[in-house]
């Protein structure tokens, strides 16, 4: 939801029906919306990161060139999959790295 509508327009109830829990369920495992923004954030940039660091271990004795092609290339298509929400996270994140909040810089 946030990729989808940022962390601002992205109300709690509405996570929470999404996700068919109770809010209170969901304030016990993060203390606020922002946690849990941050939660999300930190979850697909180390997906990413593994998934970068998966590729460079198949292509090790590429040259340096086609190893940047090819992680892009795969990262992309990865994006493009089951896992667009990252994308759109990613692009949300690139648009206005303070999430979207005054002060707050994500990891």
């Amino acid at each position: 939801m946030f990729s989808e509508h940022g962390l601002r327009a992205t109300r709690v109830c509405d996570i929470c029906r999404h996700a068919n829990v109770k809010s209170a369920a969901l304030c016990y495992h993060s203390r606020n919306k922002e946690t849990l923004y941050q939660a999300v954030v930190s979850e697909a940039g180390r997906r990413l990161a593994a998934a970068a660091q998966e590729i460079n271990q198949q292509i090790a004795d590429a040259t340096p060139e086609a190893r940047v092609r090819s992680i892009v290339e795969s990262l992309f298509k990865k994006l493009g999959e089951d896992h667009a929400w990252m994308g759109r996270l990613v692009a949300r994140l690139l648009a206005d790295p303070a999430g979207e909040r005054p002060g707050w810089v994500g990891p």
